[in-house]
């Protein structure tokens, strides 16, 4: 191979990297401002998903945690330090919103166990969240909502910032505003251990079994409640069938008849009379009592689970 052959063939061997080098040197900016771009397409599932939560968080609050349309204006205003991250750092101000239910949470139980220094001394912002989902403290609904927005704050922590928009951000404070409110009405802890509702249920039940006592109406049962009688009431017309004692005569569930009563009698002053449409219920006073008394369990106010 001659010299001009050996430097034909080099140059053949080099244009297309050559040509390739100077269209990168030329095109870098272009080539540098699309890399974002991918960047986001990469995340754009991620941000879609993110939006639907944040919707459906938005739809259990306006569904079961109903509240005036002044009072929605107010929660919608953020502070003077989530509204300056929302400007900047969407998914911060999220973290940030998420931090202050954590300190009101953790405000409110330090009032309510201030009877129990062995609940306080392990109480941190933390375990009062956990306090809060999971004794029975806050109404059913508020427990979801605030379940949502737990998992939102996990999901805005992991994600790249441009991920979250300043509406979702703003969306996010708002519902999270809601939820410091619920925690913030809270004024005592639950009186009735969770047991001692299902054990009566499973009284009224073989009550209900037996087959004797169907000529208690639920007009029987209502006039019961609302003289705060209806236990004492079932020990007299089911004697042999019923036992009460731990409810009536020990103190194994203290202050549990006052209490169960209370309750019920909030449940008759709502929803008396409208019992066959909500419940299904219309003659046997026995399945009255059994769906109240699940209703209470069901709204998750006043009562704690077992230890």
């Amino acid at each position: 191979m001659d010299v001009l052959t050996f430097i034909s063939t080099i140059i053949n061997s080099l244009a297309w990297p050559i040509i390739i080098l100077v269209l990168v040197i030329l095109f870098r900016k272009p080539l540098l401002n699309l890399v974002p771009f991918l960047e986001r397409l990469k995340y754009k599932d991620f941000e879609l998903q993110f939006s639907r939560d944040i919707q459906l968080a938005k739809d259990v609050a306006n569904a079961e945690i109903p509240i005036e349309n002044q009072e929605r204006e107010i929660l919608s205003i953020p502070d003077d330090k989530t509204q300056k991250l929302i400007e900047v750092s969407p998914s911060s101000a999220i973290v940030e919103s998420w931090k202050q239910i954590e300190e009101i949470a953790f405000k409110k139980l330090q009032q309510l166990y201030k009877s129990n220094p062995r609940k306080l001394r392990r109480l941190t912002a933390r375990t009062a969240i956990h306090d809060l989902m999971y004794n029975g403290i806050l109404i059913p609904p508020a427990e979801r909502l605030l379940e949502n927005l737990y998992s939102l704050r996990n999901q805005a922590v992991h994600a790249p910032s441009f991920t979250i928009s300043k509406e979702n951000a703003l969306e996010y404070n708002v519902l999270a505003n809601r939820v410091k409110k619920q925690i913030d009405a809270i004024t005592e802890l639950p009186s009735i251990r969770l047991q001692s509702l299902t054990l009566t249920i499973l009284q009224l039940n073989h009550l209900l079994d037996t087959g004797k006592y169907n000529d208690i109406s639920t007009e029987d049962v209502k006039n019961e409640i609302e003289k705060g009688t209806i236990l004492r009431y079932l020990k007299d017309k089911a004697k042999g069938d019923i036992d009460l004692s731990l409810f009536l005569e020990s103190d194994t569930y203290p202050n549990f008849e006052k209490l169960y009563c209370e309750q019920l009698q909030s449940i008759l002053e709502a929803y008396g009379g409208d019992e066959r449409r909500k419940w299904g219920v219309e003659k046997l006073g026995l399945c009255l009592l059994i769906a109240w008394t699940n209703e209470i369990i069901q709204l998750g106010s006043g009562w704690y689970p077992s230890e």
